[in-house]
């Protein structure tokens, strides 16, 4: 008899009860469908010996012994789920171990980057930016909250002081005026 691979030794407690189990389980499913351990070990490709082995969860049977039993039960496709990638709380946690560390390392160098630019800088910043073009949806007739006044002109601060209500617009035709072929410009001209 060959000597048994030291891993087969040194089994986890919790290992071999799950082998154990999972050997009662296909006797009972053996037994349950009638059938014998030789006609078994027959459809199985094993010898009855072998088949003893598996019923009793031993680990020196292969793998692929136990996941041809599954495959007579009908329970193959478990298989595959019983590694699942996502059910591997092992390689979750040290996933969002490694998330946290790469969040930190990230916040503190966006942190000492903001820090190392002081005020100065920050004020420059601010008073350099550059003049938003017309028509832009930030654009307003009042002054921005964001905007400081030090950049607007004495013309535009003058504008900007005028209620926006007195400032018609020339676009958009009057409620009384219907539609017809065409811009509302033109027509206005005409008039």
């Amino acid at each position: 008899m060959p000597k048994s691979p030291q891993a087969l030794q040194v089994l986890p407690p919790a290992a071999t009860q799950a082998l154990r189990a999972l050997g009662e389980n296909l006797a009972i499913a053996r037994i349950r469908r009638h059938e014998s351990q030789r006609a078994w070990a027959k459809r199985l490709g094993v010898s009855v010996p072998t088949l003893i082995r598996l019923e009793r969860g031993d680990p020196g049977v292969g793998a692929g012994i136990y996941a041809t039993a599954l495959w007579l039960m009908g329970r193959v496709s478990a298989l595959p789920d019983l590694a699942a990638p996502g059910d591997d709380r092992g390689a979750l946690e040290s996933d969002v171990r490694e998330a946290i560390q790469r969040r930190a390392v990230r916040s503190a160098a966006s942190t000492e980057a903001r820090l190392g630019r002081g005020k100065q800088h920050s004020d420059q910043a601010v008073a350099e930016l550059p003049p938003r073009p017309y028509g832009s949806a930030a654009t307003t007739s009042q002054p921005s909250a964001n905007r400081p006044k030090a950049n607007l002109t004495e013309a535009s601060q003058a504008k900007a002081s005028q209620p926006k209500a007195s400032q018609p617009k020339a676009s958009q035709p009057k409620a009384t005026e219907p539609l017809q072929g065409g811009s509302t410009a033109g027509r206005k001209a005409d008039k």
